[in-house]
């Protein structure tokens, strides 16, 4: 990269103009040797999507960018012509590609501005464009765009799990498909030690679906009371407020649906540092009457206030900034502990 003394006005070009054509074996080095440059850099790693910046950097080194693939039809089409796009310095061929998404990226390759026309991606690509430029036209040019393709793939998500669900009510009131079941109405949990506890063998079925499909270890119900006697575990009674709207990066946000009891309270299974939108909800309940809370330990719910079984589903997505978590609930336990835990309890009071 070029240093730009401090106060150096930063020029737009026409695409063919010399400053926007990249030498064709040129590679970038980013040594950040000055604060500005530094400072630049990381705004811009703050504040511009990594599934875009990866893009924008890998062509800067000439690189060819690694195929990125969210899950969402529109939002993944919007990137791969970006990609494709940035590699030429030029509009690429978009004849395959959904309408929206071309009407979206055709008129970035010949925007007016007061110094003529300019080419979106040639200044993306090109090496001598500051990164407080970049992040200017990602915000200006294409988060916009991207961000309405996003909500598009996560609306039709949302209608098709509405839809699949609303069809397994009607082909099976009883619920007793052993493809989606109902979420239990109470907190209760048993101990795997408590007799008659055990898995039985075969696939689980699920009772909540994620799409397009996320793994790894979820949030649902904090439990801080082991009664020994009976090998429960309890929880403190819930304390709802409500929570205020989360700040979500939706370049990764994912689809949650299922079915929920009327007026039961159903904790939402959510992957850390992850939340729920509220304001994405959809659920055939009367009057559209529900409500989205949080409880003292942070975990989500959602209540629905009419009898019934509702089929619903609601976007969720990584926290832009991490929560600090409300403190867990202080363990307690009642009663003779197994030799199982008591071994266990020694082995770690011997490791403190």
């Amino acid at each position: 990269m070029v240093y730009m003394p401090m106060g150096h006005a930063e020029q737009f070009h026409p695409p063919d103009s010399a400053q926007n054509i990249i030498p064709e074996k040129k590679k970038f080095e980013s040594p950040l040797e000055d604060l500005e440059t530094a400072e630049e850099y990381l705004t811009w790693k703050q504040e511009v999507p990594a599934v875009f910046r990866s893009i924008v950097e890998s062509v800067m080194k000439n690189i060819v960018p690694a195929e990125t693939v969210t899950g969402l039809r529109l939002a993944d089409q919007f990137l791969k012509g970006c990609a494709e796009s940035l590699a030429m310095g030029s509009l690429a061929d978009m004849s395959s590609y959904d309408a929206r998404v071309t009407k979206l990226l055709a008129p970035l390759a010949h925007i007016e501005s007061k110094d003529g026309y300019v080419n979106i991606f040639s200044l993306l690509a090109n090496t001598q464009s500051s990164w407080k430029l970049k992040k200017t036209l990602y915000e200006t040019q294409l988060r916009t765009a991207f961000e309405w393709l996003i909500n598009k793939d996560l609306e039709q998500l949302a209608q098709d799990s509405l839809k699949q669900a609303e069809h397994e009510q009607i082909t099976n009131p009883d619920h007793s498909s052993p493809e989606q079941t109902l979420p239990p109405q109470n907190e209760e949990v048993r101990s795997s030690m408590e007799a008659g506890s055990e898995k039985s063998e075969g696939e689980p079925t699920p009772i909540f679906s994620i799409a397009p499909y996320f793994g790894g270890y979820y949030k649902q119900l904090v439990f801080s009371q082991f009664q020994a006697e009976n090998q429960h575990w309890a929880k403190e009674e819930n304390k709802f407020e409500n929570p205020l709207q989360p700040e979500l990066d939706l370049t990764r946000a994912r689809v949650e649906s299922g079915l929920i009891h009327g007026r039961a309270p159903l904790a939402l299974p959510v992957p850390y540092d992850w939340a729920p939108d509220p304001d994405s909800v959809l659920i055939k309940a009367p009057n559209n009457d529900f409500t989205i809370s949080r409880n003292q330990n942070g975990s989500w719910y959602l209540v629905v206030e009419a009898d019934g079984v509702f089929p619903f589903s609601m976007t969720i997505a990584p926290l832009k900034h991490t929560e600090v978590d409300k403190p867990f609930e202080i363990l307690s336990m009642t009663g003779e502990l197994p030799d199982e835990l008591r071994q266990a309890q020694s082995v770690a009071r011997f490791f403190q």
